[in-house]
């Protein structure tokens, strides 16, 4: 175990001699940290099949899925004109977070989502049923991060 010593507003040292110090950079750092959009409706967003998801769903930060068995669904994130329109004073830098939950029973009733204008999609989009096969292997459920980029630009990316 390593005791703190000589610590200094800009960096500190431990009681080792291995001369490692948590020294911050002269430049390229800064202590904010981005802010997450944490206005939570408290309830959920079922969805029973293809749409174009809204700016209110997304905010509920949880979205669940029960479509017609056999069926791929496709959910298309809001335009980036959209978001604009609806978060006016959404800074860039600003993100929220969410979770889709696949609950539709057939092995082939798959959730994608896709990109809307100016709205970027990272990671992969599809979303495995709740069919023993496939989402007890794979998952059922991923959350997402939708981050505001630019003006009028936006970047979902699949975290999980």
């Amino acid at each position: 175990r390593y005791e703190p010593e000589n610590i200094q507003l800009d960096k500190w040292y431990d009681s080792s001699s291995n001369g490692l110090t948590a020294s911050y950079p002269a430049s390229g750092f800064s202590f904010v940290r981005p802010v997450i959009l944490n206005n939570m409706s408290g309830t959920q967003t079922d969805l029973t099949g293809s749409a174009t998801l809204t700016i209110a769903q997304l905010l509920t930060k949880y979205l669940t899925d029960t479509h017609v068995s056999g069926a791929t669904a496709t959910y298309t994130l809001p335009t980036a004109t959209l978001m604009d329109a609806a978060l006016p004073t959404f800074p860039i830098g600003k993100y929220v977070e969410w979770t889709f939950t696949n609950l539709s029973a057939a092995a082939a009733d798959t959730a994608t989502i896709a990109a809307g204008a100016s709205h970027t999609t990272v990671g992969n989009l599809v979303i495995q049923s709740a069919h023993a096969t496939t989402g007890a292997l794979y998952g059922n459920s991923a959350v997402f991060r939708t981050k505001k980029t630019a003006a009028s630009t936006y970047v979902t990316s699949r975290l999980s």
